[in-house]
């Protein structure tokens, strides 16, 4: 036999591997973007407007060459997205105002500043004034792509018959 003879035979191999790998890259990527819409809407990001869930976007880059599922959350609209992945100090500039109910969201006539930086309206605390803030890690796409790695680490062996 020679190798002019095995060649077809090796393609045909190659090419279901491939085609098996590019699935096996597409159902990872729904994993993690089904794994990072979970983690928004838990309990440790507090779900307020939807407006991180709804910023986080999937793009399949699939051709001849690759096959590449790209998730990616935040946009000029939800700053603080990477804030809430990594934690960090957020600046006031000078003062951050910290609402502590309903009410304290919104500047009213008659509010006003007693000592400690409360906000008072009447005898109500509605907000705070703090110079700097420390948000904690409240990571969402790590643990994400952590499970859907895991995910792909036992199925593509499995799904090559490896």
């Amino acid at each position: 036999m020679t190798y002019t003879a095995l060649a077809p035979a090796f393609r045909a191999e190659q090419a279901r591997q491939a085609q098996t790998l590019a699935s096996v890259v597409i159902t990872t990527g729904e994993i993690v973007y089904g794994e990072v819409q979970k983690r928004l809407r838990g309990p440790a990001l507090r779900y307020r407007s939807g407006n991180l869930a709804r910023s986080v976007s999937r793009t399949l880059i699939a051709n001849r060459y690759k096959t590449v599922t790209r998730i990616e959350a935040g946009s000029a609209a939800v700053p603080y997205a990477a804030i809430h992945e990594t934690g960090g100090v957020i600046q006031g500039k000078p003062w951050l105002r910290i609402p502590l109910t309903q009410e304290g969201k919104v500047r009213r006539p008659g509010d006003y500043i007693s000592k400690g930086g409360a906000i008072k309206r009447g005898e109500a605390v509605v907000a705070v004034l703090r110079r700097s803030v420390r948000m904690p890690k409240r990571p969402y796409l790590k643990p994400s792509a952590e499970a859907g790695w895991r995910y792909f680490r036992a199925e593509l062996p499995r799904r090559l018959g490896a």
